[in-house]
């Protein structure tokens, strides 16, 4: 898995530059079905009720749409040993290694945040709006929270701030 690998490349080096570089992560694909290793008959005569199963469900039971990407960080499997906030650093790294390999296609990215910058802390929020800024894509932040550093940083970087809700309930 090419693809996987670059992944896991450009995030250890986003985790080097602006979070800790002896933070290590490792990314692992995990089928659900063992299909890598077989040929396609030997796949076929293992899931024999695969087709049937598929016309009944009147879906498809198998294939990367349906496997894992495994996640190791510090050498544990990030579900089961990571707190909350690393999960979420090390998804978003993902996203911006992600973000980071599509400038070889033509068109613009909008990569939204949906309060996802409340479980950092302000040094952490600190080390990640310059990565995201330097995306060089329109970026879109929701956060229930307001007066954390969020709030001034993203300013500082000229961005514009539009309040969704009001205080007087009878305003529009």
């Amino acid at each position: 898995m090419d693809w996987l690998a670059d992944i896991e490349k450009k995030v250890t080096a986003l985790l080097a530059q602006y979070i800790d570089p002896e933070i290590a992560i490792k990314l692992e694909y995990a089928s659900k079905k063992n299909a890598l290793s077989l040929s396609y008959e030997a796949f076929m005569a293992q899931n024999s009720t695969l087709r049937s199963q598929e016309q009944r469900f009147g879906r498809s039971l198998f294939g990367m749409h349906l496997d894992d990407i495994q996640i190791h960080f510090q050498g544990k499997k990030s579900r089961q040993f990571s707190s909350r906030g690393q999960q979420k650093l090390v998804t978003l790294l993902i996203k911006v290694a992600q973000i980071q390999s599509m400038d070889t296609f033509d068109g613009a990215v909008l990569f939204l945040l949906d309060d996802f910058m409340t479980d950092f802390d302000e040094t952490r929020i600190a080390q990640l709006i310059p990565l995201l800024y330097g995306l060089g894509c329109q970026l879109i932040f929701t956060c229930p929270i307001r007066g954390r550093i969020l709030d001034t940083l993203l300013i500082e970087q000229g961005a514009y701030q539009v309040d969704l809700t009001h205080s007087n309930p009878g305003a529009i």
